[in-house]
């Protein structure tokens, strides 16, 4: 966005001393594909720190976080679900040949459903965040990427409590707590970044093409079932597999399911996973960046 004062034919004289001086007028132009300063553009981001808390827990508020029936719903929704996902399995395919395996393969899945709804909850809410902040984005002036950043925040809140109950479930279910488990934190802030990046990319597609969320959501849940969350790595057919390989989110699932039952994850997945996270992190922030100034203009 640049503000320029547009020249003007008007002979009138200048304002007196009593008088208010004319505003400048504020011009929207298309921009290019040149960034920003990034130094300064990260610091007026900083900057706004406090803003991205406030408002993510402003929008928290609104969904009753803040009540207990709330915060109950909250753990029950994602339990529920996967608890769905446990009976199609019973239906379909047995859950485990013995007591261990089936709960080794519960735990399996109901990580896999939080970890996929915290992926989701960014890159949906994202999304979407420039559209449902319509009046900021015309009447304020700061670093568009404080609205991605809001569900980020949202997300991460969120998580807190699901998390506690993923660790409880884990040691009802009788899985074991070895040293692989450290490696669960570094690959949540992982998924963070790639969701990031790929809701930031969604962001500005969203401007230009607004049915972008209504797609977006029939694209997250065809991952859903090609990342193995209701079924081991294990389990996928071999002439199956290559085709699910090409799921972004199915190595770091990989790596999850190998660290959640006590293993080390493959070196591998770190690789390609984290190739498909710096490439969504720069494109996506790039992209976002690049055409913000544009957004005004078009929405």
């Amino acid at each position: 966005m640049t503000f320029t004062a547009p020249p003007s034919s008007d002979p009138s004289p200048p304002p007196s001393a009593s008088g208010s001086a004319r505003k400048p007028v504020a011009v929207f132009e298309r921009s290019t594909l040149a960034l920003p300063a990034l130094r300064i553009y990260m610091r007026q981001l900083w900057g706004r720190r406090s803003l991205v808390a406030n408002l993510a827990r402003s929008q928290l508020k609104a969904e009753n976080y803040d009540t207990v029936l709330g915060q109950i719903w909250l753990i029950l929704n994602p339990l529920l679900l996967a608890g769905v996902y446990v009976l199609v399995r019973g239906v379909f395919r047995q859950v485990g040949s013995t007591p261990m395996e089936r709960n080794a393969i519960i735990a399996n899945l109901i990580m896999g459903v939080f970890f996929y709804r915290f992926a989701n909850s960014i890159i949906a809410g994202s999304a979407g965040s420039i559209l449902r902040n319509k009046s900021m984005v015309l009447n304020t002036n700061f670093p568009r990427a404080v609205f991605p950043l809001i569900g980020v925040v949202k997300a991460v809140i969120e998580f807190v409590p699901i998390l506690m109950v993923l660790v409880a479930m884990h040691a009802v279910l009788g899985q074991p707590f070895g040293l692989s488990l450290v490696t669960v934190p570094v690959l949540w802030l992982m998924i963070l970044i790639f969701s990031l990046g790929a809701g930031m990319f969604f962001a500005t597609l969203t401007v230009y093409l607004r049915d972008t969320t209504n797609i977006l959501t029939f694209v997250m849940r065809l991952l859903f079932f090609m990342t193995p969350i209701i079924y081991t790595v294990d389990e996928i057919p071999a002439g199956l597999l290559p085709y699910l390989q090409f799921n972004p989110l199915f190595p770091v699932f990989w790596a999850l399911e190998a660290a959640w039952d006590g293993r080390w994850p493959p070196a591998v997945t770190y690789l390609w996973f984290g190739a498909w996270m710096i490439g969504a992190f720069l494109v996506g922030v790039a992209w976002f960046i690049s055409k913000e100034r544009s957004f005004a203009s078009r929405l």
